[in-house]
Parts: structure tokens; sequence; C-alpha cells
């Protein structure tokens, strides 16, 4: 109650300075009001802010939701590989083969019991959660991990926990279920799980119990050649990801033998920075008024993400695509708009050369290796942040936790093509361009207008990891950050960064879509 007062408070504060700095004719006044303006803003971007860092339980959910997809990653492959060793025979070649065999795949398996565990301790209201945890540990035949599952699962107050406890004792421990109740358990089945491996064995389970051999070996033939294809596509990525990794290790390394000790000489200093020094208070103030209309518009946001990762009723990926759309551009386009009209339009430069995205530079049109560069740069980009992600585990980050990442979890189930492109499209395309505008384009360059590559690459690097309010994954959006305005500075141009950015967003959204989807 009080948090939502201390909102509204400062939204009314915003709102009454704001007006005021319009209409208000006198100069100094009008000053005066500008600057009682940026400090509501500034208060209520910090209030917001410290929300997340001074609660504990803060993306916990997200987080549990993360950690569930991991288990069943695990699990799913597992599962595969230990099916393809049973069909090839590899398994049954020998003793000590089949020992070392079976003790990989129990490692696999405990680890996804691990990763379920971790999930229902972020979440130990979730039932969906709870239920999950029960079927890795019914299919790796740990009792004691059932026995305490379901008195944790008997003791929660929500309307579906004791329909999920007598179908995980009847699947697991009776291994016996009435014919006619085989809807109801269904029912509970689909509603706890999304499309994938819970959903399919616990299936095959309720058939199994229900003794109805031919459904369930139906079933099964289906599971099995899913888990060979599944198999197949992990390899392949797997694959493309080390060829990547080379090919983007063996750029970076050669570029400390083929890039320039002055990146930018002082001539050509006009093509990367700002047409003007727009100077500290308008940069903050574009900045700061863009944070402030997010904190207003979060709220949606994190209304819209629960009414989504909620584990019951059915999945639209369209009406899901088309809302994050909307939210994002109602987001990120009003800081294109501060930009302009705060800092550029006063200088009278058109807003595209002002940002620097052009295919033109120095009078040399070179589109293709505009766009060669950006593919570079993402190639670099993959080693490092490889490397990052090992570091930040070291150092116990507890990972991503960006409210995004289980939307995207969920939706990349989905079968249809037309819903790949369209999340390609809004998660891959849209964010490349809007950030690389706002963060490369407008404060990269105002930076550069004053400040040194050095400096100015790493205060936007550091802006643009921070606002992402994603701190597990802090060091991985710097680095980021880093190789794109480093790009910008070599080729003078924002496209590269732009497809650099696309790149590994798409290609963020494609390793999730071969992980879990379908």
């Amino acid at each position: 109650m009080a948090k939502a007062l201390v909102l509204q408070i400062l939204q009314v504060l915003i709102l009454c300075t704001g007006l005021a700095a319009y209409f208000i004719k006198d100069v100094s006044k009008r000053r005066a009001a500008v600057i009682a303006l940026l400090v509501a803003c500034t208060a209520l971007v910090g209030y917001t802010f410290y929300q997340p860092l001074a609660d504990k339980d803060h993306d916990k959910k997200s987080l549990a939701v993360m950690d569930s997809s991991q288990s069943e990653f695990v699990i799913k492959l597992s599962s595969a590989f230990d099916d393809f060793l049973r069909e090839s025979g590899v398994a049954s070649i020998g003793h000590e083969s089949d020992s070392k065999t079976k003790e990989m795949i129990d490692e696999m398996r405990g680890q996804a019991l691990k990763f379920a565990r971790t999930a229902a301790e972020h979440d130990p209201n979730s039932v969906a959660m709870a239920f999950r945890l029960l079927v890795i540990a019914g299919e790796s035949r740990n009792k004691a991990q059932i026995s305490a599952g379901l008195e944790k699962l008997r003791a929660m107050k929500e309307a579906n926990a004791a329909p999920a406890g007598l179908l995980i004792e009847r699947l697991y421990e009776k291994h016996e279920i009435a014919a006619a109740t085989v809807p109801e358990a269904l029912t509970v089945v689909q509603t706890l799980t999304s499309k994938g491996w819970f959903r399919d064995v616990a299936t095959i389970e309720v058939y199994r119990a229900a003794a109805d051999k031919a459904q369930a070996d139906k079933l099964l033939a289906d599971y099995r050649s899913h888990l060979q294809s599944y198999l197949l596509r992990v390899i392949c990525l797997l694959i493309t990801a080390v060829c990547l990794g080379l090919v983007g290790t063996l750029l970076f390394i050669g570029q400390f033998f083929f890039w320039p000790r002055q990146l930018t000489s002082d001539q050509d200093r006009a093509l990367i920075a700002a047409p003007l020094d727009y100077g500290t208070l308008k940069i903050y103030g574009v900045l700061i008024g863009w944070l402030a209309l997010e904190c207003v518009c979060s709220p949606l946001m994190g209304g819209l993400a629960k009414f989504i990762k909620r584990p019951s009723g059915p999945i639209d990926p369209f009406t899901i695509g088309l809302t994050i759309f909307i939210f994002y551009t109602l987001n990120n386009v009003p800081s294109l708009i501060l930009a302009w009209l705060i800092a550029i339009r006063p200088t009278g430069v058109r807003f595209l050369d002002a940002v620097k995205l052009r295919f033109k530079v120095n009078g040399q049109f070179h589109p293709f290796r505009l766009i060669l560069a950006g593919v570079t740069a993402w190639l670099c980009a993959i080693p490092l942040i490889m490397a990052s992600a090992v570091i930040s585990k070291n150092l116990q980050s507890q990972g991503s936790a960006n409210p995004i990442l289980p939307i995207i979890s969920e939706v990349v189930r989905s079968d249809s093509w037309f819903i790949i492109f369209l999340f390609v499209f809004v998660l891959g395309v849209v964010p490349a361009i809007c950030e690389e505008t706002l963060f490369r384009g407008f404060l990269y360059t105002s930076l550069r207008a004053k400040h040194g590559v050095f400096f100015s690459v790493v205060v936007s690097a550091a802006v643009f990891a921070a606002v992402h309010m994603d701190f597990g994954a802090f060091l991985q959006l710097f680095i980021l950050g880093a190789i794109f305005a480093l790009v910008m500075e070599r080729t003078k141009s924002l496209v590269p960064s732009m497809v650099a950015h696309c790149l590994w967003n798409s290609g963020t959204l494609i390793l999730m879509m071969v992980a879990f989807g379908g």
C-alpha cells in the first residue's frame, strides 16, 4: 500500500512539473521547472529500481520457470540418449561400457532433478513446479524424493494440489488408475504441464497405469520417434555452436593484429560524434525521461507476464507475440521521440544522420561491408559471452532473470512457422532497431562529442547493461554493449551494431526453440 502511494505521488509530481515546464514562458522559471521534472523522474526511477534489490523474492518465479525449463532440457536429453543407446545396442557391448553409460545417464537425471528441485524452491507455492519435480523423481525411481514431494504437495492449499498429489501417488506408488478416471487425470496433466517432455511422459504413465496397453504403446512410439529427432537437432546445434565459437575466437584474435591503434582520427571524429555537444542535462533528460515512462508502463507489462506464465489456461502464442510487440513499442519508441525533441531537433540535423544510421560513409556506399562487419561482431561476441557466462557462474551468479525468457520458453513450443517468424521479428529485429538507435546512435555519439573511445564505450555499455535490470546477466550485457559500440566506432555507421544485435537476439531465440521446442 505504501509503495503504491509513493509511486502515485511521484507520478503526480512528474505530471505537474512536466506541464509547468511546457507552459511557463519565463526562461529562468522554465529551467527551474525542467530541473524539478528531472528530479521527480530520477526519484521515480530510483525508487522503482530499488524495489527489486530490496525484495529478496523478486524474480523468483521467473527463475523457477527457467530452472524448470533447464530440468526438462536435461532430462529430455538424457532420455533421448538412453533411448538411442538402447535402440543401437551400444550400451550392451560390454560390462564396463554398460556401467559407464548408466552412470552418465544417472548423473544427467540427477542434474535434472536438482534443477527441478531448485525451481520448486524458487516458487514454493506453485503446484505446477511441485508436480514437475515429482514427475522427474518418478521417472528416476527416486522414492525418497517422491515421498518428500508428496508431503509438500499435500500441504499446499491451492485447488489443484490435491488432484496433483493423488495422480502422482497413483502413477508412481500404486501404478494403478481406474479407466473411468483417465479423462480427469489427463486434465490434471494438461493443466500443470506445457507441451513437451513432462506432458508426454505423464500422459504415457496415465495410460500405462490404466492398463491401456494399445494407447500407451502408440504414445510411446511417437515419444521415442520425437526423442530421436530431438537428439539429432541438439547434436546439430552443438556442432554449429562449436564451429561458430571457433570462428568467433579466430576473428577475435585476428583483431589484435588488424585492429588499428587509433580507431578514429581527429579529422574523422565528426563521422562518429553527435552533430553538436547536446549537453549533459539534455542527455540525462532523454534517458531519465524514458526510464520514468518505463516505470509507469512496467506494471502493465508485469501483469501481462503473470497472466502468460500462469500454469493453467491455454497459451496463444500469436496473442502473446502481438501484445509483447505493442508493449515493447510503447516502452521504447518514446525514448527515440525524446531524443529527437530534446536533443537532435534543435541542431537542425536529420534524425537518421544524427544517429549515424546510414549505408554511405565518407561518400562511399558499402552496404555489404557494413552488414559483414555486423556479422563479424556477432561472431566475436559468441566466445566472449560464453567465457563471461562461465565467470558469472563461478561468481555464484543466479543467472539471467529477464522476465521475457520464461515467456519465450513457453511460446517456442509452438509448431507454427508463422509464430516463429513473429517472435524473431518481435524479439530479434525490433529491439535491435530501438535499442541500438538509443544506446549507440544517441548515447554513444553524444559521449564521443566530448570524450574518447574508451570512456564512451565503457559508459554506454554500462548504461545499456544497467537499464535491462537483469543483474544476473550484467556482465554479458556489458560485453555485448561494448562490442556493439566498438563496431560502430570502427565503421562509423549504426548498421553493423543493429545487424549484430539482431543476430544475437535471434540466435538466442533459435537456441531456445531447439532446446524447448516441439
